[in-house]
């Protein structure tokens, strides 16, 4: 568990990332983004499709700005249909990052 992360909301942005996965966040801008993160009252739904490549540093960054009003829980999924090795091990990481939080997280809604 990470030190103070209860309190400190700013430990999304703090992930160490390999160089295969650093580029430019203008390259791509028109293409399609596998991700998304919806408020629906008190809960956030975070959705997910593989592969995320070069997206997991704006993803991360989408749900740390999405947490004020500190949400009640995180709907994500535990598995990325479509996913690589790396998005698999990426996802593993924000997983264990919002569990620190204290932030319930449940499996999507069916």
């Amino acid at each position: 568990m990470l030190a103070g992360a209860a309190t400190d909301l700013s430990v999304l942005g703090r992930f160490p990332m390999p160089k295969q996965l650093l580029g430019s966040m203008t390259r791509g801008m028109n293409a399609f983004v596998p991700w998304s993160i919806e408020r629906e009252g008190s809960a956030l739904h975070v959705h997910i499709t593989g592969p995320m490549v070069e997206q997991w540093d704006a993803l991360m960054n989408g749900i740390h700005d999405h947490l004020k009003p500190r949400p009640l829980a995180i709907h994500l999924p535990s598995r990325i249909e479509g996913g690589t090795e790396t998005d698999a091990v990426r996802l593993t990481v924000l997983w264990e990052a919002l569990g620190a939080l204290g932030i319930p997280l449940l499996p999507p809604p069916a």
